[in-house]
């Protein structure tokens, strides 16, 4: 792979692309060698080794506090019949599909390069324990982004998705299978019915949000439309906390919206949200992991974690702070003379707390395929 950096007016001695390339090298381009594996291993102490480095610390891997005990056992179980079967552990991540709008940005940035180098990472060491390594499952939600945010951002997603997958192919990631939900909805053969499915979960959810409105708390589990909602597959009370934190994040994501187009969004989130589990349409039930790059909300029931794990989007030595890609605007930071791949929030980006000093482009290319990433250079402000 060929790789170069470009930077846009060139005025400061230090802003050049050797200087950036030699401060960003240590975290990317290097060859995904395959470790030789611990030879000799009983099974027990391989399922010990995989899980351990699954898990991680919240140095490296983890995002947020160590799992429950039944995520661990539940995680540990699978790895031990992979390992029995002798089979690469299937590992499952949904990702956004689109820059968050805020962001003002269309396609991938830095942002995705240090998500994919943390994933890359994590399987080459999983390799050292057992050779088959990971097999990333890839999942780019188009289709749920726009139930919920409608055809106005079409272009947007599509763009997104080719560059992320170009990227992926460029890399020579093998162990990475990437796929839109949309075309697995539609291999599904029964758009109709998931459609449909869809509508029964909102009305569902609908029905409980506004019965529970004159209920207190301790009294939800008791009510007709929350059993009816659990009847469907749904897990949890959706307590006020967790409504609170979701009713802001729309907020983000639909400046302008009424309170009734808010809770709408929420509810169509939630709606889409249950379909991919009664259609298991990640293949969660069969996967030794299910990743997450976002934290947990507030209130979300410990029922609902199964395998699930939280991990960092970025590679250890970036950044402390851990936004997932997509929800993100990856940026180098110049500070003395050195840069540090990092990634501000949508609120860093609205309160302008970084100061843009150059745009700078990164090149990859292999073979007869290329991809142009946006890396601007920010400092922080005087």
């Amino acid at each position: 792979m060929k790789y170069n950096i470009l930077i846009e007016d060139k005025s400061q001695d230090d802003l050049i692309e050797e200087g950036v390339l030699s401060s960003i090298r240590p975290f990317f381009f290097h060859e995904q060698t395959i470790d030789d594996p611990i030879r000799n291993l009983s099974l027990e102490e391989k399922v010990d080794g995989v899980v351990g480095f699954l898990v991680g610390t919240s140095r490296d891997i983890r995002k947020g506090p160590k799992p429950t005990k039944g995520v661990i056992e539940s995680i540990k179980s699978n790895v031990k019949s992979y390992i029995e079967e002798n089979k690469p552990f299937k590992v499952v991540a949904a990702f956004g599909c689109a820059k968050t709008r805020a962001l003002e940005q269309q396609g991938i940035d830095l942002a995705e390069l240090m998500i994919i180098e943390q994933l890359a990472s994590i399987s080459q060491r999983v390799r050292k324990f057992y050779e088959p390594g990971l097999n990333y499952q890839v999942f780019l939600c188009d289709s749920w982004y726009l139930h919920l945010y409608g055809l106005n951002d079409q272009a947007a997603v599509e763009k997104y998705c080719s560059e992320f997958e170009l990227l992926i192919s460029i890399l020579d990631l093998k162990e990475f299978q990437v796929q839109k939900l949309s075309n697995i909805v539609q291999n599904k053969g029964k758009d109709h019915q998931i459609a449909q499915k869809i509508e029964h979960n909102f009305e569902l959810l609908e029905a409980y949000w506004e019965e529970s409105k004159d209920h207190t708390e301790k009294e939800w589990e008791s009510l007709t439309s929350y059993k009816k909602l659990c009847q469907a597959g749904w897990i949890g009370t959706l307590p006020r906390i967790q409504r609170e934190f979701y009713l802001k994040k729309v907020q983000r994501y639909l400046p302008g919206a009424n309170s009734r187009e808010e809770r709408d969004a929420v509810l169509r989130y939630f709606a889409y949200s249950l379909m991919t589990g009664q259609e298991d349409l990640f293949g969660r039930s069969t996967s030794v992991a299910d990743i997450s790059f976002l934290s947990p909300p507030p209130g979300s029931p410990k029922r609902l974690r199964g395998n699930r794990l939280h991990w960092r989007s970025m590679p250890k030595g970036t950044s402390n702070k851990l936004p997932a890609s997509w929800t993100s605007k990856g940026f180098l930071l110049h500070k003395g003379k050195s840069f540090k791949p990092t990634a501000m929030s949508v609120q860093e980006y609205l309160a302008n707390e970084y100061e843009l000093l150059r745009d700078a482009t990164l090149e990859l290319a292999n073979e007869s395929k290329q991809i142009k990433i946006p890396i601007p250079i920010y400092s922080h402000p005087v």
